[in-house]
């Protein structure tokens, strides 16, 4: 009895081991990313920014990853620099690889002497840490990516809530709102005392770029608003009534167009 018992614990357990010596394990020491490669994959690591360089059957994959030094997350303009200049090539396409998941696959053609290959490029935004992947074959359906990615783990690395149309219509609804303040509050604005005008008018240019910066993610750069609202105040301040404004602020945007 107990030979039989033995004996079909072991025809159980074969398919499973034979499952698991056809995938090669690489777990990166920085990201703890665990990606499989197919048995008979050669890895070899690195302890740089690349990881490491994978020769796959039909194509060829080199990993690369960093940590934030200040342990914040990175900016997708930073992971986008992996990328930038067409540095493989053609883009071809892009897409999210997972709904739950910080991360893109772009495809692009690349030079290859007189022909192109096509390169796989996978960029994972974690929590504090960036992942990349690069896989270049001969053609679009020797790629090992999306494969390797179905099973690929990655920790702390979560993909913002879309925005909703709504969400969006009352965001700018408020910029809207903030950038024309003056033009709109404009009967309100002329029966205050001066002193109480340049106090709202600098509250209200404030606000504007609070607003850009903290909630449309313009960065600083738009500080230049500041001369728009200023001009706009300016307006107001001299004009009598607010369709003179509305016009000198008209011919303002149009002389600038």
């Amino acid at each position: 009895m107990k030979k039989i018992l033995l004996s079909f614990l072991a025809l159980i357990a074969l398919p499973l081991v034979m499952v698991a010596q056809d995938e090669l394990p690489f777990t990166d020491s920085v990201t703890q990313v665990s990606l499989a490669f197919p048995k008979g994959s050669k890895i070899k690591t690195f302890s740089s920014f690349k990881k490491a360089e994978v020769q796959l059957k039909r194509s060829f994959l080199m990993v690369y990853s960093m940590k934030s030094t200040d342990g914040k997350q990175f900016t997708w303009k930073k992971l986008n620099e992996f990328d930038d200049n067409a540095r493989y090539g053609t883009l071809l396409r892009s897409e999210r690889i997972d709904d739950s998941l910080d991360a893109w696959v772009r495809y692009y053609s690349t030079p290859n002497g007189k022909t192109n290959s096509v390169t796989a490029i996978t960029l994972v935004r974690g929590n504090d840490y960036a992942f990349y992947m690069a896989e270049t074959a001969a053609n679009e359906s020797l790629l090992s990516t999306t494969a390797i990615l179905q099973t690929a783990q990655f920790p702390q690395s979560v993909a913002p809530k879309k925005e909703t149309k709504l969400h969006a219509w009352v965001k700018w609804g408020v910029f809207l709102f903030l950038l024309f303040f003056a033009v709109i509050a404009f009967p309100l604005l002329k029966k205050m005392s001066t002193a109480g005008f340049v106090v709202v008018a600098v509250l209200e240019t404030l606000a504007l770029v609070a607003w850009c910066v903290f909630f449309l993610q313009m960065g600083w750069s738009s500080l230049w608003l500041v001369l728009v609202a200023a001009g706009e105040y300016t307006v107001v301040g001299v004009t009598d009534s607010w369709k003179d404004a509305f016009n000198e602020i008209w011919k303002a945007i149009s002389n600038g167009l």
